[in-house]
């Protein structure tokens, strides 16, 4: 059987499977059995043709283009369509669906339909197991002048003989060949299709001729092979010349665009012929051969274009295999650094962490850093290195040669017990007993309790007295040694007003303006008498509705926002700031002054879940976002995308009549 395409009749299966064609272009069944089946009650109405395996099936069929999915019914019954059961007879088959976008097979029944090609198609046998829709594309060629200066025909001879030796002119007319192969030499082979033109014109003259042939798959070649003839009105018409063109492309022009125009000229042996081709698929097929389908697309099938090579190209926030699944990218401080993956997934980028991809970290083994990164974000240093950026290197060690440390989260060594010095090479016990009474310096030197002497700090040092080494009292008072006087223990007591260990803080307690309100404890600090605040106690705390208590700065009561806790924080409002405002978990919503949600810009809806951004280009469509945030055409534009102007909606096909009569 001819192209055509296999679909179920009520659409149940592409409805079940998510409108494969839709989504996935025309899908290949493989036909099982089949039987005619007849609504009527005539002689015939139960008549039954299985197709068992290596039988050939040979029946003629004619096909109805009609709107939406049509079917094919057998000759000689053409009714008007009002449903599917409407049909008087048609054509049911038991189908196994072929897709590489299903793990695995599907049998339902299903009927011809949706053929892509000519108005009417007779077929007159099946002979393949699976039947595809038709791919292709159309070349399209424009004659423009033709050119014979020497009125000579392909032999040599004049075309009309004229006094003084001189050629007359010849009554020119064409055959032409469109081929699909390369170096035509014949008008006989013409798979593209033939014209013979009418008479247009003698030897030198100007015309439009267009010529538009389909072809199912583009071999890369397009051939042209054309014959000039001289119109004789009482003898037979003689060859003028023959001229032939091939043109090689790479790939056509995709998706019905016609962007590239090819001018050649045909030289022939007598004569020049001047053209225009160009070659292009039909609207939706792509690639070398115009055999891939893709049907760009912005609905509930999928979001993407189709690029030169028919493969599907999400539009901006769409993924996945066919653009169904929604993911915005963010690179900034405020919404975070994200991408999507191929499954519309939101993952951090490279060097990004954490919840919304806020936290930097760039895992680095240099002299800027040695460390990996957590699942947040946070540097995770090597071993052996310490540091905000690990760039601190320190290994523990138990050696007499290297030293005796550990390393604290800073990466500095810390000495075991008892080592000392740079290296923690040295070796000193403090002790405070009769072996001596002294602690170690950072270098390991002994450094004797005060009262004691070197070299063991087992004597007392001048001027300190046994057994304990204890100092005299000697009664002092400047701001070196203290105001102080000694009692008769030898004790230090302090003068008025002074306080401490040594009675070098002055404070005296005040109850003024002017000083303060405040005590004195026993290291000389104030303490505010209640009521007061500030650094000196002079500050008075006077309670309000909106504060819980003053300890130097005021603490505003839940609701409240400083720094005077007279007005409402974020979500909250209405009498004492005791009513909230959710904003929902997109964060789309924003709280007026008086508690109302009001959508963000770009968002709709009930919930502000419905993003909608209006547009007026061809690239993304001419449409406003209604308050529910769906699109409304702008005046002119056609539904459902808004790319296509009203008055487009149907093309006229083109064509120069008159000028010449098919083959």
């Amino acid at each position: 059987m001819g192209p055509g395409e296999i679909s179920h009749i009520w659409r149940q299966f592409s409805y079940k499977q998510g409108d494969l064609y839709h989504n996935e272009g025309p899908q290949v069944f493989r036909v099982r059995d089949f039987a005619f089946s007849c609504d009527r009650d005539t002689e015939s109405s139960r008549e039954h043709k299985r197709r068992d395996s290596g039988e050939m099936l040979r029946t003629n069929l004619k096909v109805f283009r009609v709107a939406g999915p049509s079917v094919f019914l057998r000759s000689g019954y053409e009714f008007s369509r009002r449903t599917h059961a409407g049909f008087e007879k048609m054509l049911r088959m038991n189908c196994t669906l072929v897709s590489q976008s299903l793990e695995r097979r599907f049998t339902n029944e299903c009927v011809v339909a949706s053929y892509h090609g000519s108005e009417k198609e007779t077929f007159d046998a099946w002979d393949r197991e699976s039947v595809e829709a038709e791919s292709g594309g159309h070349v399209s060629v424009v004659f423009k002048r033709y050119r014979n200066p020497t009125r000579r025909r392909y032999d040599g001879h004049c075309c009309e003989h004229v006094f003084w030796s001189r050629c007359g002119t010849c009554d020119t007319y064409l055959k032409i060949c469109l081929t699909d192969f390369a170096n035509p030499r014949s008008i006989k082979h013409c798979p593209l299709g033939s014209v013979r033109t009418k008479r247009l014109g003698r030897d030198d003259f100007r015309f439009h001729l267009r010529i538009t042939r389909a072809f199912t798959r583009f071999k890369g070649n397009i051939g042209l092979y054309v014959e000039s003839w001289d119109h004789d009105t009482f003898t037979a018409d003689d060859l003028v010349d023959k001229l032939s063109l091939t043109l090689h492309l790479t790939r056509p022009d995709p998706n019905n665009h016609v962007t590239s125009l090819y001018r050649r000229t045909l030289q022939g042996r007598r004569a020049s012929l001047s053209a225009e081709l160009n070659v292009y698929c039909d609207p939706h097929y792509y690639g070398t051969a115009c055999a891939t389908y893709c049907r760009a697309r912005d609905d509930q099938y999928g979001h993407y274009t189709c690029n030169l090579h028919g493969e599907k190209v999400c539009r901006p926030t769409w993924h996945g295999a066919n653009c169904l699944a929604r993911c915005v990218e963010y690179d900034d401080s405020a919404r975070g650094h994200s991408k999507c993956d191929a499954n519309g997934r939101r993952v951090c980028r490279e060097g990004w962490y954490g919840k919304n991809c806020l936290k930097y970290c760039m895992e680095r083994d240099d002299h800027q850093g040695h460390y990996t990164c957590d699942m947040m974000g946070e540097k995770v240093c090597r071993e052996g290195w310490y540091g905000d950026d690990c760039r601190i290197h320190c290994v523990p060690t138990e050696s007499d040669v290297q030293g005796h440390y550990s390393c604290d989260g800073a990466g500095r060594r810390v000495c075991n017990d008892g080592w000392h010095g740079d290296k923690c090479s040295v070796y000193c016990k403090e002790t405070d007993d009769e072996r001596g009474h002294y602690t170690c310096g950072v270098k390991g030197q002994r450094v004797c309790h005060v009262g004691w002497a070197l070299p063991n700090c087992k004597t007392c040092a001048q001027g300190y007295n046994p057994p304990n080494c204890t100092a005299p009292c000697v009664p002092a008072n400047n701001s070196t040694q203290g105001h102080y006087t000694c009692d008769k223990q030898d004790n230090k007591k302090c003068r008025m007003w002074w306080h401490g260990v040594n009675c070098t803080t002055y404070c005296v307690p005040h109850m003024d303006p002017v000083h303060g309100h405040y005590t004195c404890d026993s290291h000389g600090n104030k303490t505010c008498h209640p009521g007061w605040y500030g650094d000196s106690c002079s500050k008075k705390c006077e309670d309000a509705s909106t504060e819980l208590s003053c300890q130097g700065l005021k603490q505003c009561k839940p609701g409240f926002a400083r720094p005077d806790c007279t007005e409402c924080e974020p979500g909250f409002f209405g009498v004492n700031c005791s009513k909230s405002c959710l904003v929902g978990k997109l964060g789309n919503v924003v709280c007026g002054a008086s508690g109302e949600r009001k959508c963000r810009k770009w968002w709709y809806g009930v919930d502000c879940d419905v993003y909608c951004v209006p547009h007026d280009d061809d690239t993304n469509g001419h449409f406003t976002c209604d308050s529910n945030g769906s699109w409304r055409c702008i005046l002119g534009w056609a539904v459902p995308e808004c790319k296509l102007k009203e008055s487009h909606k149907a093309m006229a096909r083109e064509a120069d009549v008159g000028l010449f009569s098919v083959n």
